[in-house]
């Protein structure tokens, strides 16, 4: 089904390259374990925002190569975490600190990290496997790990003390994982080939499905004790949910038989891009109150992909009419949607 989204990303005219190995997809899933997308240094803009409460992340690339930038759009500063002739991708930030992921001549990629407040950084976890899907929350990093072909391992690196290793030892095949304070969610593909979204509370060490069921689960995103994920049923129903630990309460946020969701989520703010199957394809950007219930659309008539969100302020992604990456937020509060001027 990743395969699927990455395909309508293309047509959608997403210009892409595709780096890494993308491991065989069961019939039944079509589900594909370690696909990376990145943009060409050739094309000029920013891509791949993430954004902690004032502070932003994203990758820019020029005629030069490709760079990780940093601005705290409070006080202005801005600064560039690091440059490459080789590609940077997928930036994370939590407070002060970034990661992302950097491949070499080979094309293998890492992942690096770096405390902005005292310059300290470097590579997470020495490999020479591929290592992508990076995630930060406080001091702790988590990633998804390339063991063996077609298999994949979470691992966790906490910042604040010596540990590093597997987030937990299975046989089966993980990814997509994220992370917020202590607690874990991430994608665990069973022996019949249906990935079912697992959680794991660092704190107690207990381990165990967010909730049971015979769809196929995908894209988890954690925020405090709320998770939001995307499930495919049989019929090819597209349903994003949510649960809250806390409670145990499980509910649908939407549901489409001709639209796919990748959802970030903040507190009681949940933000998904939702991709139309019809020709010509589209993106949108949807925004929902788990409080208050409020839904509503974001974003212009223009390709709206990649959104994150913190706080009041979500941004994404914006392809113009001339397939120019730009970084657009906007205030919940205010209403106002605006360009960054980054």
């Amino acid at each position: 089904m990743k395969s699927k989204i990455l395909i309508l990303l293309i047509t959608l005219g997403v210009a892409f390259i595709f780096c890494g190995a993308a491991s065989a997809a069961t019939t039944q899933t079509s589900h594909v374990s370690t696909v990376k997308i990145v943009k060409s240094a050739d094309d000029i803009g920013q891509f791949n925002p993430a954004i902690d409460g004032s502070r932003i992340t994203w990758v820019q690339t020029d005629s030069s190569g490709f760079s990780i930038y940093y601005k705290n759009l409070a006080t202005g500063f801005k600064s560039k975490v690091c440059s490459s002739k080789q590609i940077l991708d997928n930036p994370d930030i939590s407070g002060t600190r970034v990661v992302w992921e950097q491949y070499d001549s080979s094309n293998r990629s890492s992942i690096f990290y770096k405390n902005l407040a005292t310059g300290a950084g470097g590579r997470v976890f020495q490999s020479s496997l591929n290592q992508s899907e990076v995630k930060i929350s406080g001091t702790r990093i988590v990633w998804m790990q390339n063991i063996a072909p077609e298999y994949n391992a979470i691992y966790e690196r906490n910042l604040a003390t010596t540990f590093i290793g597997k987030l937990y030892a299975s046989s089966y095949d993980q990814e997509s994982p994220s992370i917020s304070g202590t607690k874990v969610v991430w994608e665990q593909t069973l022996s019949s080939g249906q990935p079912l979204i697992y959680m794991k509370n660092l704190l107690t060490g207990h381990v165990g499905k967010l909730v049971a069921s015979t769809n196929l689960q995908m894209f988890p995103s954690i925020s405090g004790s709320r998770v939001v994920w995307m499930q495919i049923d049989m019929s090819g129903v597209n349903t994003l949910y949510y649960k809250n630990l806390a409670t145990g309460f499980t509910s649908k946020l939407a549901s489409s038989t001709n639209t796919l969701f990748i959802a970030a989520i903040d507190s009681t703010r949940v933000v998904w891009m939702a991709i139309g199957n019809i020709e010509p394809y589209t993106s949108s950007l949807y925004y929902k109150n788990l409080g208050s219930g409020k839904n509503s659309k974001i974003g212009t008539p223009n390709i709206s992909v990649f959104p994150d969100i913190s706080g009041t302020n979500i941004i994404w992604n914006q392809i113009d009419s001339s397939n120019h990456y730009s970084i657009y937020m906007k205030d919940l509060v205010t209403g106002v949607t605006k360009k960054l001027n980054l």
